[in-house]
């Protein structure tokens, strides 16, 4: 599998579809609400520090994983 949807972006939409694409996946992200998607940019560099911090990632490999990442 390398290409993921993911339905929602909210708490857990998010993080589903930041650990899909840091595992290599190509990830779209959809939601209704137009706001939610707004603060996905938001969430995503949240989501990177908490992987540099717990999971020890680098900053390529986080920045790697916002590259497969689309909102649409």
């Amino acid at each position: 599998m390398d290409q993921v949807t993911v339905a929602g972006s909210g708490v857990l939409g998010s993080q589903i579809a930041f650990q899909c694409a840091y595992k290599g996946c190509d990830v779209r992200i959809y939601d209704i609400d137009p706001g939610a998607v707004a603060k996905l940019s938001q969430k995503w560099r949240e989501l990177g520090a908490a992987y540099r911090k717990d999971l020890k990632a680098d900053d390529a490999a986080v920045a790697a994983a916002v590259g497969r990442l689309r909102a649409g």
